[in-house]
């Protein structure tokens, strides 16, 4: 799968961790993210659709602009979830990272996002405000 894939589900976080790992080595590491889009993409599937398809929909929606991709009903071993693939791993944060405007392309988790606000989170324009997801970004 083109770009950096997040799940509501930690269960479906880890396994993208696990993948990613088997790819190119380290150790899996999940955490719970914010994203930020700037013009994302829906896709809903009905749950017959070849994986190569979906692969090929998210690359072609990247292509034309998009910089994430909600998918919609993607078929799990826990049954049917809805993950959030974005182009680049600078769109991701922690919810309890530090605001810094300089720093919002930075790839790094902590750079920039949600800053912590007494017992909420205030979220930067343009962050998801949706409940956070969980990813990886294993090397």
């Amino acid at each position: 799968m083109p770009g950096v894939s997040t799940a509501r589900d930690p269960r479906l976080a880890n396994s993208f961790a696990e993948l990613r790992v088997k790819q190119r080595g380290g150790e899996p590491q999940v955490y719970p993210l914010v994203h930020r889009a700037d013009n994302p993409a829906r896709i809903t599937l009905k749950g017959d659709e070849d994986r190569h398809n979906v692969i090929t929909t998210v690359k072609e929606a990247f292509d034309s602009g998009h910089d994430a991709v909600t998918i919609r009903n993607f078929e799990t071993p826990w049954g049917p979830q809805d993950i959030v693939i974005v182009r680049d791993a600078n769109q991701l944060r922690v919810p309890w990272a530090n605001f810094d405007p300089a720093k919002k392309d930075s790839a790094n988790l902590l750079a920039s996002g949600a800053g912590l606000l007494g017992a909420g989170y205030s979220l930067v324009p343009g962050w998801s405000d949706a409940p956070a997801n969980f990813g990886s970004l294993a090397p």
